[in-house]
């Protein structure tokens, strides 16, 4: 039974069973799911050497790249399979809406998992965020009312869920306080996204 709940999969496989048959609970923890992804975050990031913020050509390589793939593949491939299996009005915008959000920052710990490369996915994920303080607001001008969605509230995702993160998990790092956290990392990412997908 300990290794069960230790083990990534069964972890998230009961949030989702739990969320479905008795998301009751929501209702105490849906307020911890932002501060269990900002733990999810620094974790991740802590593996992020300094060094892959001072090459001006790296960050505007990843960045582009976060902006493509977020805003050209996936946003266009969206769009047009909710196309030809959408009809009506609302659910047309509301997939427009999912289209023009930025990626979630879940995908920077997803790397971790995948042992793929942090650093560039930091990077891109900031770009696309970037992206999004345009796009969204464009975007929301088009289908909504202009103040439908906030670049402000898009901003303070960023710095709350990236930038502050890669703060302090550069400063974890800095103290090598990463080596002493390593041996749990595993199980606090684990049940934080417990968290997440429950609530």
């Amino acid at each position: 039974m300990l290794r069960l709940l230790k083990n990534r999969d069964f972890i998230l496989i009961l949030g989702l069973g739990l969320g479905l048959f008795a998301g009751g609970g929501a209702v105490w923890t849906h307020n911890l799911a932002i501060p269990a992804l900002a733990v999810v975050m620094t974790l991740s990031t802590m593996g992020v050497s300094g060094e892959q913020f001072r090459s001006p050509g790296r960050l505007l390589r990843a960045g582009l790249w976060g902006v493509a793939l977020s805003y050209a593949l996936l946003t266009g491939l969206l769009l047009a399979v909710s196309r030809l299996f959408t009809h009506d009005q609302a659910l047309w915008y509301g997939f427009v809406l999912v289209a023009a959000a930025p990626p979630a920052v879940a995908v920077i710990p997803f790397t971790d998992f995948l042992d793929g490369d942090r650093g560039f996915t930091l990077l891109a994920t900031v770009g696309a965020y970037l992206a999004a303080l345009v796009i969204m607001p464009l975007v929301a001008a088009l289908h909504w009312e202009p103040d439908f969605i906030s670049p402000g509230k898009i901003f303070r995702i960023l710095l709350i869920l990236v930038v502050a993160p890669v703060v302090v998990g550069q400063a974890l790092r800095k103290w090598k306080l990463d080596q002493k956290l390593a041996p749990i990392k595993g199980p606090i990412t684990n049940w934080c996204f417990f968290l997440v997908v429950y609530s």
